[in-house]
């Protein structure tokens, strides 16, 4: 996989707010302007933050949008472009990602019994974007096993995100499936503070 260099904010005027080094996981403009898509326009603020959780803007693309645009990202670019999973979009907001997945090897309903009120199962989509803009932020190779999301593969199966070394590799388990290597992603829709 190439290796990327951090991404540079957009200059901006520099407000009491703004740290010098703030993260561009919270940056809704940069995020947009790295990724060549329009927006955002009127972003609100950051969310409260959750323990546990790491904040960051989604901004709403598909993976077969990254992959037209961040191929290298990828072990076999094209080989899942026709499921549901890859085509789908949302709009942009802030997410909450959970740092450590749920319960490596149980099957994915016992997975689930383990979240709280307001987690859920991540989606594919949010996944590879979240694990992409570390990447292409800051460089970094985060490798947690196989994640599994809330989304199902034609065949039924449940798709599962590996950022290898290799690039991002999109797979399908059964739900039965045990494996220490697979757990349970977590995204949540955090609470918003009131704009000023």
């Amino acid at each position: 996989m190439a290796k990327a260099k951090p991404a540079k904010a957009p200059a901006k005027k520099q407000t009491k707010k703004d740290e010098p080094n703030a993260d561009l996981l919270q940056n809704p403009e940069a995020i947009h302007q790295l990724l060549g898509i329009p927006g955002p326009y009127d972003p609100p603020p950051p969310p409260i933050p959750t323990k546990r959780f790491v904040t960051w803007w989604d901004p709403g693309m598909s993976v077969n949008t990254l992959v037209k645009k961040h191929s290298q990202l990828f072990y076999i670019p094209r080989l899942f472009e026709g499921e549901r999973c890859a085509k789908d979009t949302d709009a942009w907001k802030w997410r909450e990602w959970k740092v450590e997945p749920v319960e490596p090897g149980l099957p994915f309903e016992e997975q689930r019994k383990k979240l709280k009120a307001g987690e859920e199962p991540a989606a594919v989509r949010e996944i590879v974007l979240y694990l992409a803009l570390v990447f292409l932020t800051r460089g970094e190779r985060l490798d947690l096993g196989r994640l599994r999301s809330k989304d199902l593969a034609a065949s039924g199966r449940r798709m599962t995100v590996w950022l290898s070394p290799m690039g991002f590799d999109l797979a399908s388990v059964a739900d039965d499936w045990k494996s220490p290597g697979i757990g349970l992603s977590v995204m949540m829709t955090p609470t918003m503070r009131l704009k000023k």
